[in-house]
């Protein structure tokens, strides 16, 4: 072959070559391009889905955490926010739409086209309660629906929709104190150590407390349940002559009588009454084996500046008390009592704040409540003294305060809501400065009711004696609301440890007034283990404060019985993804 053959098969070589990486390249090029494409489509729907994630997850928040009080619905207002009750309220096959924009989400690079809408389908009766997110960027939109998930009573009934008001606050899933510690309008002091969940309508505490390495912040409204107010039987004081229904008794110049009815002055006194004086300022009448007739109420008078005092003797056989027993001075009791339904005491009737009730050491109720009225309501009643027994719940309407060892109260057989009721129409201090043995049973709904009309209702643990309810255990507490404190017209306060002294409690805590509810915990040792509920001020001033994972039982519906609220929360359910 010559050379010029040569030159020309060499140049077609060549055109081949270049032809050939040409190809190569344009592929690469148009491969390059498409996964470049791909992959810029493919990013921009995922923003797309999760727009969409997050219109879902802030329709949910509002819903389970923006607003948790009576004056706003389950539904949206255009602007994001729930509905309140001059928007009306939600209706069968109503919609509701708004709008976020993907920039307010954190996408600086996001249009002003770019977002999530999100629409609430209120049930129309034929689909239920469901929400409706389309996440849209970049010209991408991904649609994403859940329906959600109710719960309106204890039969877990989930087809009540968002649109039934009947009750504001029986929808949604109970989240009620699962893994919360803290539910109040405000947390103050940060020096406790916190594990659990804490909601509240304060800000965030600026620097993360230590102390707080298992706990979370919720800011939060709050819309607390109250308990109910139980009738409790007080007595009246009677007129002088006390009348029908009333044997009266009464020292006249050292000499004892006694009238039936407000009939005649009668001596000597029935078999089973007693009499003492110390001639000066007391006068005693003593009842050990007798019974009144026609179960009759009681009333022991003060005369000629002494007083009039009752004291039950059950020291040698046991003393039967049948209807009320009022004194003018001190009301004792000793040995072995057994009440009937209709008793109660009143000491001090005639309110010269000099007399009270003295319940001896190794004293037994039993057979009904012990009842301790006070007719002019500002009267003290303290439990001192060791190896008293209480069977029946503990009922009063005056200040109160056990500093007793080993006092038991056995309440399970009691018709009342605690095993402790302190009921008030003016301020009564209730003070706790010992551990009772506490049994509960299938009526008690709490541990301690204290109450008040229309006064403060103060209540202190462990001033000046610990307090453990931990290592000496409520029986029958269960998920029963341990301390309970409420106003209905003024403050409730409780102040669980002292300087000197601590409080170790399980269960719920709770403190709600008119005005405002709080609660204080005080001593490095102090320890509750449970929730602290209150409409106003909870303050951490030291201790350790734990949810209660008793609480979690998987077969439990409602935490803390005799309170069905604390957040109720929707559940997303039949997750759909609309490409």
């Amino acid at each position: 072959m010559n050379k010029k053959n040569r030159n020309g098969v060499a140049l077609v070589i060549v055109i081949i070559l270049i032809l050939l990486f040409s190809a190569i390249i344009l592929s690469v090029v148009l491969t390059s391009t498409t996964a470049y494409r791909r992959s810029t489509y493919l990013r921009d729907r995922n923003i797309a889905f999760n727009l969409a994630h997050l219109g879902i997850a802030d329709a949910l928040y509002k819903l389970n955490y923006r607003y948790h009080d009576p004056g706003h619905y389950y539904g949206f207002r255009p602007d994001g926010e729930c509905l309140t009750l001059a928007d009306g309220v939600p209706n069968n096959g109503d919609i509701y739409t708004y709008t976020l924009k993907a920039a307010e989400l954190g996408l600086t690079q996001a249009s002003a086209n770019d977002g999530v809408t999100i629409q609430l389908f209120i049930n129309d009766g034929t689909y239920p309660d469901t929400l409706v997110a389309t996440g849209k960027y970049r010209g991408r939109k991904v649609m994403i629906a859940a329906g959600i998930r109710t719960l309106s009573d204890g039969n877990m009934n989930l087809g009540l929709p968002l649109a039934d008001i009947t009750d504001l606050d029986t929808k949604g899933v109970p989240e009620a104190f699962n893994k919360h510690v803290i539910y109040a309008n405000t947390v103050s002091d940060t020096d406790a150590k916190v594990k659990g969940n804490i909601a509240t309508n304060s800000a965030r505490p600026a620097l993360w407390p230590a102390g707080w390495t298992d706990a979370t912040w919720t800011q939060t409204s709050i819309s607390l349940p109250k308990p109910i107010v139980p009738y409790l039987p007080f007595e009246t004081r009677p007129p002088d002559p006390a009348g029908s229904g009333w044997i009266e008794f009464q020292g006249e110049e050292g000499q004892p009588r006694y009238r039936i009815d407000g009939g005649s002055w009668n001596t000597p006194l029935p078999p089973g009454v007693s009499y003492t004086s110390d001639e000066t300022t007391t006068e005693t009448f003593t009842f050990t084996s007798y019974t009144p007739p026609g179960n009759r109420k009681i009333y022991v008078r003060a005369s000629s500046g002494r007083s009039g005092g009752a004291c039950f003797d059950g020291t040698s056989s046991t003393v039967y008390v049948v209807n009320s027993v009022l004194a003018d001075g001190d009301i004792v009791f000793k040995g072995s009592i057994n009440l009937l339904q209709n008793a109660l005491f009143e000491a001090d009737v005639n309110g010269d704040g000099k007399r009270t009730m003295i319940i001896h050491p190794n004293t037994t109720f039993s057979n009904s409540d012990l009842i301790v009225y006070d007719y002019n309501g500002d009267g003290t009643f303290t439990i001192n003294h060791s190896n008293i027994t209480i069977n029946g719940a503990l009922i009063t309407n005056t200040s109160l305060t056990i500093n007793a060892p080993n006092l038991t109260i056995d309440a399970s057989s009691s018709a009342k809501p605690a095993a402790i009721v302190l009921y008030s129409p003016s301020r009564a201090p209730f003070t706790l400065n010992s551990t009772p043995s506490i049994t509960l049973g299938s009526n008690q709904n709490y541990a301690f009711l204290l109450l008040s009309q229309n006064q403060p209702i103060e209540v202190h643990i462990a001033s000046t004696g610990n307090v453990d309810f931990i290592s000496n255990p409520i029986t029958g507490l269960g998920d029963k609301a341990t301390i309970v404190a409420y106003s209905t017209g003024s403050s409730a306060t409780i102040d669980i440890g002292s300087t000197s002294y601590y409080a170790r409690i399980p269960g719920l805590v709770y403190s709600y007034g008119a005005s405002a509810g709080n609660i204080t915990l005080n001593n490095a040792n102090t320890f509750i283990n449970g929730c602290l509920v209150a409409n106003g001020t909870v303050n951490l001033n030291n201790g350790t404060l734990t949810y209660d994972k008793n609480a979690l039982d998987i077969d439990r519906i409602r935490i803390y019985s005799g309170f069905t609220g604390g957040r109720r929360i929707y559940l997303p359910v039949n997750w759909k993804i609309q490409w």
